[in-house]
């Protein structure tokens, strides 16, 4: 999983723009709706630009982080049940 301050992704083709900048607030907790896709690359161009397709996720909806023990704990609205991922905060913007 990645996180910058506008958009995840995880899943190798999942990327998420969020409906607040990512910041975690004096709890150590964040929320927001999300808007996802799985995003597949078809092919390369001449140009080396990507052509991709985007397959939208309607059913992932929300994403609440909370900081535990130095982690983040992300836990994903998905038809009423609840994954958890663990990930790494990365303020920069880099991926890890």
């Amino acid at each position: 999983m990645w996180i910058q301050e506008t958009r995840i992704g995880f899943n190798d083709h999942t990327l998420c723009e969020v409906a607040l900048p990512i910041a975690l607030g004096e709890d150590g907790a964040y929320s927001t709706g999300l808007n996802c896709a799985n995003v597949y690359v078809l092919s390369e161009r001449a140009d080396g630009t990507l052509e991709t397709t985007e397959i939208p996720l309607p059913e992932l909806t929300h994403l609440t982080l909370r900081e535990q023990a130095g982690e983040l704990l992300a836990d994903f609205s998905e038809q009423g049940q609840l994954v958890y991922a663990r990930c790494i905060w990365d303020p920069q913007g880099q991926e890890n």
